[in-house]
């Protein structure tokens, strides 16, 4: 499914919306052949991390084991990158799920991170039903806006997570009291390569629209002041 995005602006919010139109063959080879490249990574990456690790054991010098030990982590960045493209370039099948249990999940593997940072993590639930969601895919969603908000925040800061439903569509809404983004930013936020810190890799929120327009036909938005804190939003159909 191929699909067209518009996205609206006014005072301090963007939305970025799914209008479904029939994918061309063209595309979808186009989206086939980027889920083999990218699955095509993970061997040379695993070789070039066992060489860093081989290294670390072997380097006699404590500059040289630094040098294998940045290789690694910027080995496992770029690992986790591929795993986030290849879970939304090449989706499992959509199962009914309960949204809200997979974000309580996530939210679970976070709450050491927090604790860590003294920051406070805030989950309420006003949805318990089952939509039909691709569950990896929504997941990594969740975990790269939640992740986005901890990395973000000062020591002291507080994240707020809310799950709801309207008539049609599921809804959460993710709350920081971060730094905010600037006005000039705000038009790029979903763009590939658009960065709130340096060694982010700036395909996280990229990948989070692509997962929620694309996959899921919902929609997401934002709402952001500086110095106020920041406020993303899914909405994925019911039904």
């Amino acid at each position: 499914m191929q699909a067209s995005e518009n996205i609206i602006s006014f005072e301090n919010t963007y939305i970025i919306k799914h209008n479904s139109v029939g994918a061309s063959p063209k595309m979808i080879a186009a989206e086939e052949l980027m889920a083999a490249a990218i699955h095509d990574l993970k061997n040379p990456l695993a070789s070039i991390r066992g060489l860093g690790q081989l290294g670390m054991l072997t380097s006699s010098s404590k500059r040289e084991r630094s040098y294998f030990e940045r290789i690694i982590k910027q080995v496992d960045s770029l690992n986790t990158s591929v795993i986030d493209l290849l879970s939304v370039f090449k989706p499992e099948r959509s199962v009914k799920a309960k949204p809200s249990l997979i974000v309580k999940e996530v939210l679970d593997e976070f709450r050491a991170a927090c604790d860590i940072n003294n920051i406070k993590l805030i989950f309420k639930s006003e949805y318990e039903g089952e939509i039909n969601l691709h569950i990896k895919v929504f997941k990594r969603a969740v975990e790269n806006l939640v992740r986005n908000a901890v990395q973000i925040l000062p020591d002291g800061g507080k994240i707020e997570i809310h799950t709801y439903e309207d008539e049609n569509n599921f809804i959460m809404s993710i709350n920081d009291n971060g730094p905010g983004i600037p006005d000039d930013m705000k038009e790029s936020v979903f763009q590939p390569f658009f960065y709130q810190r340096k060694d982010g890799t700036g395909l996280g929120l990229f990948m989070v629209q692509h997962a929620i327009t694309e996959v899921h036909g919902g929609k997401i938005w934002f709402n952001s002041k500086l110095g106020k804190g920041t406020t993303f939003y899914i909405s994925l159909p019911k039904n």
